[in-house]
């Protein structure tokens, strides 16, 4: 159960890590 909730969560977690690294950016643009 542990390792589909990991598998199902991987994609979300890549997601969240580009939207911060993603607002980071635009945060030292400005």
């Amino acid at each position: 159960h542990f390792i589909v909730v990991n598998k199902r969560l991987e994609p979300m977690e890549r997601f969240l890590a580009w939207m911060v690294s993603h607002v980071k950016q635009v945060q030292m643009d400005v």
